[in-house]
């Protein structure tokens, strides 16, 4: 007598392939992204643009928008934001870099990039200036529109490559003090004001629990901001340098 096999509910077995089918399709999805940023009214935000593409898969061009909308009771960016290709350069720039009004930015790589783009790249740096006239806690959506791209530029055999953006947001946070180190904008430095810029520095906090302490304005706390905070905190407030 021989052996009869299992019989599937087709249901079953058409769901089962769905789901590979979709697990093979998720893991060879291209992204192109947008970091988070912040920065205080009056600032200009930087945020990292980056593309991530899955093993074995290059990008030769390479073009989208991006656009910022304020969200909320947020003004609206003036003047216009910019894009700046990473730097130093670890690929040709962009053959196309133009602003739509104020609030948006056409940026493509249109002549074949050299070397292609591969893996996890930080193409550039997305600068928004922040109105004067914004509150802490105001938010600005950061939209990659229309993200597109081929792998091998117009030579015989390129293949378009399906990429999908990630947006990011621009949080405003509050003013800050002149006084580096003073987190509570009270022209004085404390020790609790110290820990803070310490856990900053180290990772274990974000920056904007204090940016008194990013004297520099490049989103970080250095040793040489947490000395002269130290030294505000003996000496009392002075406007740095």
């Amino acid at each position: 007598m021989t052996a009869r096999r299992a019989r599937w509910p087709i249901a079953l077995l058409l769901e089962a392939a769905a789901l590979a089918i979709g697990a093979r399709v998720a893991q060879a999805q291209a992204y192109v992204t947008t970091a988070p940023a912040e920065a205080a009214p009056g600032a200009s935000a930087a945020a990292a643009v980056t593309v991530q593409l899955p093993a074995g898969q290059q990008l030769a061009t390479l073009q989208f928008n991006i656009t910022v909308l304020p969200t909320g009771a947020a003004p609206a960016i003036e003047p216009s934001i910019s894009f700046v290709s990473s730097e130093p350069p670890s690929h040709s720039g962009p053959s196309l870099l133009m602003n739509e009004g104020a609030a948006t930015v056409l940026v493509g790589w249109l002549q074949e990039i050299s070397p292609p783009l591969a893996g996890d790249v930080v193409i550039g740096t997305l600068t928004v200036p922040i109105p004067a006239t914004a509150h802490a806690g105001d938010e600005y959506r950061i939209e990659i529109r229309r993200p597109s791209g081929t792998t091998a530029g117009l030579a015989k055999g390129s293949a378009a490559v399906a990429l999908t953006a990630r947006n990011g947001r621009i949080r405003v946070s509050a003013p800050v003090s002149p006084c580096v180190g003073d987190c509570t904008n009270d022209r004085t430095v404390d020790v609790s004001d110290v820990v803070r810029g310490v856990n900053i520095a180290l990772g274990s906090a974000a920056l904007h629990d204090c940016p008194a302490f990013d004297q520099g304005r490049d989103q970080s706390v250095t040793v040489d901001e947490l000395i002269m905070g130290v030294a505000n905190a003996l000496n009392g407030c002075s406007l740095g340098p």
